[in-house]
């Protein structure tokens, strides 16, 4: 397993073999662009680090002058972060570390820290991904990064401070909550997703927490922001073509599509599983906006065995759940919630009518319009308080109560291609569950199920026992650095 060290060194090297084959700028300069350096709120100071070190001790020409160079420049990039960003009020904290406020140049910001030393290899692997994909995307429902920093001990993501918080916090106890409300929440979300799928993206963890809010009251008002990439991951293709497939089995168990679990059970008996698509991101999507208007996923249970039960067998959801609810958003929620992925919705999903509908001066929406101007669909929707609130009212957020203070910059180990000086292992903490503090499994709104098949193949009993990493609603298990891999 490699030590952060080490994956600095391969994706230094990396950055400057790279370099070495761009046409379009000197070696150093791609080598930066590469790593992500070149980027971001703070673009402009950093190059001009760049072009006075270059100035001082030459062009970088071979590999050991670009780790020389690299070596300097990382000490000052630090010490950029620590005069440019004034952190304020801790936001959130999980087991890797903390979201805190923070201003730039009168701009707020939120900052999530990452602590090294509570990263194991594969949580590494993960922000460097989700940084390096992130910063590809650039839309108004997804929530923007602007910059990333790694000091000594810890890695830094800038990103963009929606005040309204999670999406399950703010909707949990909305009173007179309407499916107009959710039409107008789902429209978004679903742009955001399509234009990901678009881009090649596969989100693979939508749900209810990791959806941000810009305001208290984003059902009326306010918009929200798709956060979190920690699972994304890239494909080639469309629905007309074979699309890539994954085959970590990653999410959340009452949102993981059908063919996930499926996987997952024929992993645990030893058998050969097929490999999923972006679609499962549909149904993640179909989950969430039942879960908007009913005020529970369409399949739940406390226990993950007969979750997974309700997933590939149970019913669409009986009329009862659905009292209230339009026949248009009925049919797209049987559209989402098709179990064989080839005939899911997929991308058309933004052009449904009742997501098309949710759009500000939408026709399809002043068509459903009575004489008198009334939206039938603004009614309060019967029992979706009730239901949220029984079923997921979510404990207080944690917080600390201690002074915000500046990260203070510990020496860095040198880069050397090598004789890697052996560094600690780092320790993951696993996430400890407080059941007599929570109603039921959804309030533990932080579970990560990370599934290997080296665990399946152990039995059910060890995966009951699986890893789970903590997070907060908003997602603390984030920021690796600017420094971008092509892993």
């Amino acid at each position: 397993m490699m030590s952060v060290h080490e994956r600095r060194v391969e994706r230094v090297l990396t950055a400057w073999e790279d370099g070495l084959e761009a046409s379009s700028a000197a070696p150093h300069i791609a080598a930066w662009k590469q790593l992500g350096w070149l980027g971001g709120l703070d673009s402009a100071a950093f190059a001009q680090l760049v072009e006075t070190d270059v100035a001082e001790a030459g062009i970088p020409a071979t590999c050991t002058d670009f780790i020389n160079h690299y070596n300097r420049l990382l000490v000052k990039r630090a010490a950029l972060f620590e005069t440019s960003y004034q952190l304020g009020d801790t936001l959130g904290e999980g087991g890797f570390g903390k979201v805190v406020k923070a201003t730039r140049g009168g701009e707020e910001y939120a900052l999530k820290l990452a602590h090294k030393s509570s990263l194991n290899e594969r949580a590494m692997k993960n922000i460097e991904s989700e940084i390096r994909l992130w910063m590809r995307v650039s839309h108004d429902g997804v929530c923007r990064i602007f910059d990333a920093f790694e000091l000594s001990d810890k890695i830094i993501m800038v990103t963009e401070l929606c005040r309204g918080g999670c999406l399950l916090d703010q909707i949990t106890d909305v009173d007179g909550f309407s499916e107009a409300d959710a039409q107008h929440i789902a429209r978004q979300v679903s742009e955001a997703v399509v234009h990901l799928h678009r881009m090649g993206i596969a989100h693979r963890d939508i749900k209810p927490e990791n959806v941000l809010c810009t305001d208290r009251e984003p059902h009326k008002q306010g918009h929200i922001k798709l956060c979190d990439f920690g699972f994304a991951a890239e494909f080639v293709g469309d629905e007309s073509h074979s699309a890539t497939t994954f085959t970590q089995l990653i999410g959340t168990p009452e949102y993981l599509a059908p063919e996930m679990v499926k996987a997952l059970l024929l992993r645990r008996q030893g058998k050969e599983a097929q490999g999923y698509t972006f679609k499962v991101d549909y149904w993640a999507l179909g989950c969430l906006v039942y879960e908007l208007i009913v005020g529970e996923p369409p399949y739940f249970a406390e226990d993950d065995e007969e979750q997974y039960k309700l997933t590939i067998e149970a019913p669409f959801p009986s009329s009862e759940k659905l009292e209230g609810m339009s026949e248009v958003a009925i049919a797209l929620l049987k559209s989402l919630l098709e179990r064989d992925p080839s005939t899911r919705l997929g991308m058309s999903t933004a052009e449904h009518e009742w997501i098309a509908a949710g759009c500000p001066g939408s026709p399809l929406k002043k068509k459903r319009l009575s004489a008198d101007g009334g939206d039938p669909l603004a009614a309060p929707l019967p029992n979706r308080r009730l239901t949220a609130q029984k079923t997921f009212k979510v404990s207080p957020r944690l917080t600390s109560n201690l002074p915000p203070a500046a990260p203070q910059l510990a020496p860095f180990p040198p880069l050397m291609s090598t004789a890697l000086t052996p560094q600690p292992v780092p320790v993951h903490h696993p996430r400890i569950t407080d059941r007599q503090a929570r109603q039921s499994k959804r309030l533990k709104k932080a579970q990560l199920a990370v599934i290997t098949a080296s665990r399946l193949n152990k039995g059910s009993e060890s995966f009951r026992l699986r890893e789970v990493a903590s997070r907060d609603g908003s997602r603390v298990t984030t920021p690796l650095s600017g420094i971008r891999d092509s892993d």
